[in-house]
C-alpha cells in the first residue's frame, strides 16, 4: 500500500483545533510585546491584563457561538448588532478591571472611565471583526473543500460507471461478430478469441489507474485492428500511423480512442460494393499535443449515422472528454460528406 501523501488541507478539515491554535498563536504573537514590557517594568499592569485576556477569550468564544447560532440562518443584522453589544460590553467591563485594580497608577486613577472605553474601543471592535472575517474564512474553506471532494467523488463515479458502459459496449458487437463465423464454422474463431481475450484484460485489469501511458493505449488500438484484420482479411483496406516521439513519456486517459475506431469499422461495414476503407492516424506534437484522425468510408443509404447523439459509445465518449480533458483541453469534431466520416480529436496532454 502507498503511503498516504502529506494534504495540509485533510488535516485543516478532520483537526478543527488547528484553527483554534492558529488564532491564538497569532494573540499570543500581537500581546507578547506588551507583556514582556510590563513584566519587566510595570508588574502591576500584569494582574489586570490576565484577568483582562481570561475575559477576552471567553467573549471570543461567545462571538463564535452567536455566528454559529444566527450567520448560519441568515440573520445577519441581529448578529452584527448582538455582536456589537457583546464587544462594547466587555470593553466596558475591562474598563471597570482597569479602574479597580489598577487604582495605584497615577494615570489611570486620574482617567475617567468614559475615556478608558472610549481609547480601547477600537482596537477591540477591530478584535471583534477579526475574529467574525477569520470564522467566516475558515468556515468558507471547509464548505469549498467540502463541495470538491463531493464534486470529486461524483466525477469519480461517473468516469467508473461510463467505463463499465464501454467494455459491455464493445464485447456486444464483437459477440455478434463471433456468432456469424460460428454459425459459419469459421477456423477465424480461435485467433479472434485469443484477440478478444487480450483486449477484454487491459479493459478489466491495465484501465484502473486515472492514467495510463499512451504506447499501452496504441497497442490496445493495434490489437483490436489485428482483431478486425482477421474477421474481415482482404475486404478490408485500412491505412494505421502513428508519428509520436518519446512516446512513453506522454499519459492518457485510458480507453478513449476505442470508440471512435470501433465505429469506424460498424459504419464502414454498412458500405454497398466496395471495401471497408479506414485511416487512422495519431500524433504528438512537441508540446505535447495530441491529435486522433479516423476516416472511415459509408454507405450513403444506411440508416444510422455515425454522428447521432443517441450513441452510446459516441455519447458516452463525449462525456468522458467533458471530464477529463474540460474546456480547451480537448477539441472533438465530426465531419461527414459524399463517400466518408471523418473524426478530428485533439487532447493537450500536458
Amino acid at each position: 500500500m502507498k503511503p498516504e501523501k502529506f494534504n495540509i488541507s485533510k488535516i485543516l478539515i478532520e483537526n478543527r483545533w488547528v484553527w483554534h491554535c492558529a488564532f491564538w498563536v497569532f494573540y499570543v504573537l500581537y500581546v507578547f510585546r506588551n507583556y514582556y514590557i510590563t513584566v519587566l517594568y510595570y508588574p502591576a499592569y500584569l494582574n489586570f491584563m490576565l484577568v483582562s485576556d481570561l475575559f477576552f477569550v471567553v467573549f471570543v468564544y461567545l462571538t463564535l457561538f452567536l455566528y454559529k447560532r444566527m450567520v448560519l440562518k441568515r440573520h445577519y443584522f441581529i448578529f452584527l448588532s448582538s455582536g456589537a453589544l457583546l464587544w462594547f460590553s466587555f470593553v466596558v467591563l475591562r474598563g471597570f478591571l482597569m479602574k479597580g485594580m489598577m487604582q495605584s497608577i497615577p494615570n489611570v486613577a486620574n482617567s475617567k472611565l468614559s475615556e478608558i472605553i472610549l481609547n480601547n474601543l477600537p482596537i477591540y471592535f477591530l478584535f471583534y471583526i477579526f475574529v467574525v472575517v477569520f470564522k467566516y474564512l475558515k468556515d468558507n474553506f471547509i464548505l469549498r473543500y467540502h463541495q470538491n471532494q463531493q464534486q470529486k467523488m461524483q466525477l469519480h463515479f461517473e468516469l467508473e460507471n461510463l467505463k463499465a458502459q464501454i467494455s459491455p459496449h464493445f464485447l456486444f458487437n464483437t459477440m455478434n461478430n463471433f456468432y456469424g463465423l460460428a454459425v459459419e464454422n469459421s477456423k477465424k474463431l480461435p485467433d479472434l478469441m485469443i484477440r478478444l481475450s487480450d483486449l477484454l484484460r487491459y479493459s478489466l485489469y491495465e484501465t484502473q489507474q486515472e492514467k495510463v501511458p499512451l504506447k499501452d493505449e496504441i497497442d490496445y488500438l493495434k490489437n483490436y485492428i489485428e482483431l478486425e484484420k482477421i474477421r474481415l482479411e482482404s475486404n478490408l483496406d485500412i491505412e494505421f500511423s502513428v508519428d509520436i516521439k518519446d512516446c512513453e513519456k506522454y499519459r492518457i486517459a485510458p480507453l478513449l480512442f476505442i470508440i471512435f475506431i470501433e465505429n469506424a469499422f460498424k459504419h464502414a461495414r454498412n458500405t454497398v460494393d466496395e471495401p471497408v476503407f479506414i485511416a487512422i492516424n495519431i500524433t504528438v506534437t512537441e508540446d505535447g499535443v495530441l491529435s486522433l484522425n479516423v476516416k472511415n468510408n459509408y454507405n450513403t443509404h444506411a440508416q444510422n449515422s455515425f454522428t447521432h447523439e443517441k450513441g452510446i459509445g459516441l455519447e458516452n465518449a463525449r462525456k468522458r472528454l467533458n471530464v477529463l480533458y474540460p474546456d480547451e483541453k480537448h477539441v472533438l469534431n465530426f465531419h461527414q460528406d459524399e463517400r466518408f466520416f471523418h473524426v478530428a480529436l485533439t487532447i493537450h496532454l500536458k
